[in-house]
Order: C-alpha cells, then sequence, then structure tokens
C-alpha cells in the first residue's frame, strides 16, 4: 500500500455546482437506493445541453468524466454496472488507482475538478488529485506536476462527499506547454485521479468512486505583440479579438494590409466567419 499524503478534506455540505443541494439520506423514500439516489443527485445539478463542452461562447461550462472513462494505473478494480462506479476489487479490502484525462479545448480556464465518492471504510479512504504531465523527449520519461491532493482521510467516514479541486485565478491548460516550469516546453496533458482503499478485515463496497465534473470557461488567445493590419494597431479596442480570428485562419482581412474593422459585414461574409469558426460539414 502505497504512503498516504498529508492533505486537507474539503467537504461540501449539500452544495454541489450551482447552488445548495439537500443531503443525500441514509434511506430514501420509494426503495430507491442511496447508490443510485446519489448519482442522479451528481447529475441532476448539471446544467443543460447548452452548458456542456460542445457549447461555444464565453459561458461557464461542466463536462461530466464518469467513472466508465477512467482506466487503471494500479491495482484491480471492480465496476458496478448497475450504478456505475468502480471499488477495489474482492470481497475484503484491496486498493484500486484509476485516472482520466481531462480532454477540453485548447486554452480552456480549468476552475474547478469536483468528484463524487463514498467513503464509509474507518480502515480505508479515497484520495483524488489533477495532474499535468508534459512530454520531454521520445527517450525520457514525462514530467508530472500535481497541482493539488485531497484525502477523506484513513479513519475519517463522511460517507458521500464531494472532494473538490479548485483553482484561483483558473488554470488554463494548453497541449503545448511547460507545466512544471524548467524552461523547456512539451505535449502537455491534463488528468484526473481517483485512489481508493478498503480495509483488509471491511467490504471494500464502503469505498467508491462515481465521476467527476470540470467547471470551465472557452478563452481568447492573449493577443500579440505586433498588429496585423494597419487598421487594427495594438490600441485598438478590437486588436486582440480581431488577432484571434487571423491566428485562427478564419480571415485575411479587406486587403491591402487592412482589416476594415469599421465596414459592414455582408450575410455572405457572415457565413464565411461561422461556418470557419465552428468547423461545420455535412453529417456522415
Amino acid at each position: 500500500m502505497r504512503q498516504l499524503k498529508t492533505t486537507a478534506i474539503i467537504l461540501f455540505s449539500g452544495i454541489l455546482i450551482l447552488g445548495a443541494v439537500a443531503p443525500i439520506a441514509a434511506e430514501t423514500p420509494d426503495g430507491l437506493d442511496p447508490q443510485a439516489q446519489v448519482r442522479e443527485q451528481f447529475l441532476a445539478n448539471i446544467p443543460s445541453e447548452a452548458q456542456r463542452a460542445d457549447a461555444f461562447g464565453p459561458d461557464v461550462q461542466y463536462t461530466v468524466y464518469l467513472a466508465s472513462k477512467f482506466t487503471p494505473r494500479w491495482g484491480q478494480m471492480s465496476y458496478g454496472m448497475s450504478y456505475g462506479y468502480i471499488r477495489p476489487y474482492g470481497s475484503t479490502g484491496g486498493e484500486y488507482g484509476a485516472s482520466a484525462q481531462i480532454d477540453l479545448p485548447n486554452g480552456a480556464a480549468i476552475s474547478s475538478v469536483q468528484f463524487l465518492v463514498y467513503d464509509d471504510d474507518s480502515a480505508g479512504w479515497v484520495e483524488v488529485s489533477f495532474s499535468a504531465y508534459q512530454a520531454k523527449s521520445f527517450f525520457g520519461d514525462p514530467a508530472e506536476k500535481t497541482y493539488q491532493t485531497i484525502s477523506t482521510g484513513l479513519t475519517e467516514t463522511p460517507g458521500y462527499t464531494y472532494p473538490t479541486i479548485s483553482f484561483d485565478p483558473p488554470l488554463e491548460i494548453h497541449e503545448w506547454g511547460d507545466p512544471d516550469a524548467d524552461g523547456g516546453n512539451g505535449n502537455t496533458g491534463y488528468v484526473a485521479t481517483v485512489y481508493l482503499t478498503a480495509g483488509a478485515t471491511s467490504s471494500n463496497m464502503l469505498v467508491r468512486f462515481w465521476g467527476v465534473v470540470v467547471t470551465w470557461k472557452r478563452t481568447v488567445s492573449p493577443a500579440p505583440a505586433t498588429a496585423t493590419f494597419n487598421d487594427v494597431p495594438t490600441s485598438h479596442w478590437a486588436f486582440q479579438f480581431v488577432e484571434a480570428l487571423v491566428d485562427s485562419g478564419i480571415t485575411a482581412g479587406c486587403g491591402g494590409g487592412n482589416y476594415c474593422p469599421d465596414s459592414p459585414v455582408t450575410r455572405a461574409q457572415m457565413a464565411v466567419y461561422l461556418a470557419a469558426a465552428l468547423g461545420l460539414h455535412s453529417p456522415v
């Protein structure tokens, strides 16, 4: 069993993403299994499809990675098909670790990663973390930077809880960067990890994991040091946004080294802007 890191405990007293949430009761009406109830509560507090990962715009979005999206890193898992959780393998005791890569648009700004776990084992715990992995070369191991780790504690039994890793200011993620700040850039991936362990004499049904919700926003690329167009200098209020369109290949201006920022946009030009920006195409 690996060494347990000293971490803070963050317990949500009925608060989940959008505001107040009624605490999960040990027993539920109408015979609804508590495992099913907490999963449904988890999903019920995620906003509509308009705020999911396929939405565009500056609003807050929420992307869900359920337990089935997590792949083993060590130990053996048991996956509860009925309720969608994972837990340590076997009838008594055991430990298990799993991770999921957080696939979001380049430049996405993450404000929180919220895990949904259950720990009712006084001899076990749940540990969650969020890390970045940067490739150094084809011949070397990637560098790891762990931003935060949270544990429910070895003897504590909080039951259903929502440990949350928060970023203030938000963590802006990039596919090419230097998260370990050693001066060298490389391909980078971001990973949520959960580690479960149960006591040797207790049922490992007492330690379970359902998934995570990542809260994030899209961002506009930073403005460059020099201007592309003569009529949109670095001092222009729309400079950053015009340069983002240029960098994305959406516009080449109106000719003669100008962008013509005050000219009206025709319906034909609007079609080009939107189709190029959204990558519209015919369905298969």
